[in-house]
């Protein structure tokens, strides 16, 4: 039973070229915006490569040395560092003497309760301003 060529055009809608959306091409913009990334990141470390490296002050247990010594502490590594523990650490690391004796057990205590402890004896020993003003009158 052959169907008529007629029959089959009126039930079958006309052939029309499949619509393909044009692509953008974001290939381009995702090259240039990993470009201009990577571009970032090499100057931001080549002005970490030029700039100096801070000195970081070991402090002996001198009352006279300890406002200078914590202030250089508190700027490279308290606000630089997350971690109790590596702050504690460096803490301990950096303090010499008589005043790394002092905070020494601290490393025996959970890590935020031993830096908070470490830093209040340091500052109640050695941040006494009245004495370290009567020592320069």
């Amino acid at each position: 039973m052959n169907i008529p060529d007629q029959y089959e055009s009126v039930n079958r809608p006309p052939y029309t070229e499949p619509h393909i959306p044009q692509q953008r091409n974001t290939h381009d913009q995702s090259s240039a915006n990993v470009e201009s990334l990577l571009g970032n990141m090499a100057s931001m470390l080549q002005d970490g490569i030029d700039r100096p490296r801070p000195e970081l002050l070991h402090f002996s247990g001198i009352e006279t040395e300890y406002v200078r010594f914590i202030t250089n502490f508190n700027l490279n590594i308290d606000r630089r560092v997350h971690d109790t523990s590596t702050k504690l650490s460096y803490l301990v690391q950096y303090c010499e003497g008589d005043a790394r004796e002092l905070i020494m057990h601290c490393t025996m205590l959970p890590p935020d309760e031993g830096y908070k402890e470490a830093c209040d004896l340091l500052r109640k020993t050695y941040g006494r301003p009245m004495l370290v003003a009567r020592k320069y009158s």
